[in-house]
C-alpha cells in the first residue's frame, strides 16, 4: 500500500499557481506454487484519484525438462541494457515520440508494452546464454479469437563472450490492416544488437535500433523509419554511502523526417545514507535535446521515517528551452509518503 498526499507551486510566464495531490495505490498479489516446475503468480491493483480496479497481473510459470522456462498470461516483460531512454516516467515527454505514437512501445525495450498484452513467452538456455522468444496479443483487440495478423513476435539471442554481454534481438509488428494497427497508425518492425561489459568498474553499454519501414527498399533511406544509437555510462560506490551515477547519450536517424539526426543527453545521479538514522537520499536528473535546445533538471531530497511508516519528499523542477523563453518554468512540490507492506 502506498498513499502520498502533498502540495506543489508552479511559476510560469511571470505567474505562480498552486495545487495539491493525493494519490493513493494498493496492489494485493497471490503466489501459488505447485511444486518447482509450476506456479501462478497475480496482482489486483486499486488507484485513486480515477477510482480504477485494475489485474495488474496475472500469469503461470512452467518449467520444462529442468531448463527451458515458459512463462504465459498478463505480465510486464523487459529486454534491453539502456537504463534512463528505457524509462518512459523519466522520458515520456520527448523520447522517440514519432515512435511512440506509431508503436506504443519504447525502441530501447521493445517489450515495454507487454504489460498490456497477452503474452508467451520462451527461454532456452544455450551455451553461455539463452535463446528467448515472445508472442504478444493485444488485450484490447476487438477480435474474441486470437488472429495471426493481431499477433507480434519477439525473439533475442543473447550470450557472453570474452566478459562481454551481446544481445541480438528483433520484433515483427501485426500487419497494417489488423485492429492495433487501425487504432495507433503505421507499426514498424524493428530489430537490433546491444552490448554490455564492465570495465574497472564502470559499467559501459550500447544498442542501436533498426525500424524498418519498407523491406522492398532497405538498400536505399527509405527503406528505415529510424535508426536510434543509445551509448551508457554506469557506476555504483556501495557502502555505508551509496553514491552513483548514470550518464546516456542517444542518436535518433530519421530518413522519413524533415529533421533527420536528433541528438540527447541524459545525466541522473544521487547520493543515499546519510543523516539521522542514514535515512536520507538526494539525487539530480538532467535531461536535454540539442537539435530543439530544450530540457529540465530536477532535483529531490527524500527523509525516510520521518514518522512511523512515513517519508517526506520535496524537489524542485526547472523547465527551459524555446516553450518557455525568456523565462524558464519552475516546479516547487513537497509530500508524505506512507508505505506498507503486509
Amino acid at each position: 500500500l502506498k498513499a502520498e498526499a502533498g502540495v506543489a507551486g508552479f511559476y510560469e510566464d511571470g505567474t505562480f499557481d498552486g495545487t495539491g495531490l493525493f494519490l493513493f495505490k494498493n496492489e494485493f498479489g497471490m503466489t501459488a506454487r505447485a511444486s518447482k516446475y509450476l506456479g501462478m503468480k497475480g496482482t489486483l491493483v486499486v488507484q485513486y484519484p480515477d477510482f480504477s480496479l485494475s489485474v495488474g497481473s496475472l500469469y503461470f510459470d512452467y518449467l520444462l525438462l529442468d531448463k527451458i522456462y515458459i512463462s504465459g498470461g498478463k505480465k510486464p516483460v523487459n529486454w534491453g541494457y539502456i537504463l534512463l531512454f528505457s524509462d518512459l516516467s523519466l522520458f515520456d515527454f520527448s523520447i522517440q515520440k514519432n515512435w511512440l505514437e506509431e508503436t506504443e512501445y519504447v525502441p530501447t525495450n521493445i517489450l515495454s508494452d507487454s504489460e498490456d498484452m497477452i503474452s508467451l513467452h520462451i527461454q532456452i538456455p544455450v551455451w553461455t546464454g539463452a535463446i528467448s522468444g515472445v508472442v504478444l496479443y493485444p488485450i484490447e483487440s476487438a477480435r474474441d479469437i486470437p488472429s495471426m495478423k493481431d499477433l507480434s513476435f519477439a525473439g533475442s539471442f543473447e550470450l557472453t563472450m570474452l566478459s562481454t554481454a551481446v544481445n541480438l534481438f528483433g520484433r515483427r509488428n501485426p500487419v497494417e490492416d489488423n485492429v492495433l494497427s487501425q487504432n495507433t497508425g503505421y507499426n514498424p518492425s524493428v530489430f537490433g544488437i546491444e552490448l554490455k561489459r564492465s570495465v574497472i568498474g564502470f559499467d559501459v553499454y550500447g544498442q542501436t535500433v533498426v525500424g524498418i519501414h519498407d523491406v522492398h527498399v532497405m538498400d536505399t533511406p527509405a527503406g528505415y523509419d529510424s535508426i536510434i544509437t543509445t551509448a551508457g555510462l554506469y557506476r555504483l560506490w556501495d557502502g555505508k554511502l551509496k553514491i552513483g551515477f548514470n550518464f546516456e547519450y542517444q542518436h535518433e536517424y530519421n530518413p522519413q523526417s524533415t529533421v533527420l539526426h536528433t541528438h540527447r543527453t541524459a545525466l541522473l545521479g544521487g547520493l543515499s545514507g546519510f543523516g539521522p538514522r542514514r535515512g536520507m537520499k538526494i539525487g539530480f536528473l538532467w535531461r536535454h535535446k540539442y537539435v530543439v535546445d530544450e530540457g529540465d533538471l530536477s532535483l529531490g531530497l527524500t527523509v525516510s521515517n520521518v514518522l512511523p511508516h512515513a517519508n517526506w519528499k520535496v524537489g524542485m523542477e526547472m523547465a527551459y528551452g524555446a516553450p518557455f523563453r525568456p523565462v524558464p518554468k519552475f516546479t516547487l512540490a513537497t509530500s508524505v509518503v506512507l508505505v506498507l507492506d503486509y
